[in-house]
C-alpha cells in the first residue's frame, strides 16, 4: 500500500514491495511537485521569447514585409538583413526583428503572422527607426 508524505512542498509517494517493515532496498520513491518548472525551462504563454540570433526563417519573414516598410518610410533600403529576433505567441505570432538597413543603421520591426487557417500574409504591425546595433530589441 502506498504511503503519502509531504516533503518541502512536494508530494512523495512511497511504495513497498513487502508487507513487513520498510527497508531501503524495497522502496520506490516518486516525487510530484505542485510547482511548475522554472520559466527558463519552457516558454510562458503570451510572453515574448528571449532574444536570439536571426535564422533563415526570420530573414524570410522580414523579406515579406520589406516593401511595406519601404513604402511607409518612402525610401529603399540598400541592406535588409535580419540580425536578431524575439517571438510572442498570441492569436498568431508576433515576430520582433532587428533589421540592419545600412552600415550602422538598424530598424526594429514587429511582424504579425496570423494562424495558418486564416490564410493571410505576414503584416508589418509597427516599427522603430534610428536604432543602433547595441540597442536592445524591445517588444512594442
Amino acid at each position: 500500500m502506498p504511503r503519502l508524505l509531504r516533503v518541502g512542498g512536494a508530494l512523495v509517494i512511497i511504495y513497498s514491495r513487502s508487507r513487513g517493515p520498510l527497508s531501503l532496498a524495497a522502496l520506490r520513491v516518486h516525487t510530484r511537485s505542485p510547482f511548475p518548472p522554472p520559466p527558463t525551462a519552457r516558454m510562458m504563454c503570451g510572453a515574448p521569447s528571449a532574444t536570439q540570433p536571426a535564422t533563415a526563417e526570420t530573414q524570410a519573414i522580414a523579406d515579406q514585409v520589406r516593401s511595406q516598410l519601404e513604402e511607409k518610410e518612402n525610401k529603399k533600403f540598400p541592406i535588409f538583413k535580419a540580425v536578431e529576433f524575439r517571438s510572442q505567441v498570441v492569436a498568431g505570432t508576433n515576430h520582433f526583428i532587428k533589421v540592419q538597413v545600412g552600415d550602422d543603421d538598424f530598424v526594429h520591426i514587429r511582424v504579425f503572422k496570423s494562424l495558418p487557417h486564416e490564410n493571410k500574409p505576414p503584416a508589418l504591425s509597427s516599427y522603430q527607426t534610428n536604432k543602433a546595433r547595441h540597442d536592445e530589441l524591445s517588444y512594442f
